[in-house]
């Protein structure tokens, strides 16, 4: 009887302690889906952190000009150095369907992934833009006197 017992309470600990790491592991995911969910997918760059730009307004961006699409995915390259001021948002467009948008993008940060809209589009090279919408240092407010864009090429797999 004794022998079953501790056999019993030896499964029971294991058991137990089995749970809590599972619990501990699908915690640990869904905090990591959370915070890419609040960054937008986003990520920190580093660029030395330069001298924030002196001018209400200042944007230095990096970016490169050439797209790929493939599997619902732009792959692209779009940086807000940590100099600049304001945040952005960027959108993705081909002859007026935006395609994809960011999150808002901090100074600092920068994506190389995009995820689309469903929009149906035949492989081949595109002319598209990228459309940047500026937003105050509080992320919140929407600068609507700044429209800018840039032209970049988009090559659909």
């Amino acid at each position: 009887m004794k022998k079953q017992s501790k056999k019993k309470r030896a499964f029971t600990g294991f058991l137990t302690t089995a749970l809590i790491g599972l619990g501990i592991l699908i915690l640990g995911i869904i905090l990591l889906f959370a915070m890419q969910r609040i960054t937008g997918g986003t990520k920190k760059i580093d660029d030395g952190n330069k001298e924030k730009l002196s001018s209400a307004g200042g944007v230095s961006i990096e970016y490169s000009n050439k797209v790929t699409i493939s599997n619902g995915k732009a792959k692209l390259k779009f940086n807000n150095p940590s100099n600049s001021i304001n945040s952005i948002k960027l959108q993705l467009i081909i002859d007026d369907k935006v395609l994809g948008e960011s999150a808002i993008i901090k100074p600092g940060y920068g994506i190389d992934e995009l995820d689309l809209n469903r929009i149906s589009i035949d492989k081949g090279v595109y002319k598209g833009i990228f459309k940047l919408l500026f937003y105050e240092p509080d992320n919140k407010t929407l600068i609507k006197k700044v429209n800018s864009v840039i032209d970049v090429e988009i090559t659909v797999e």
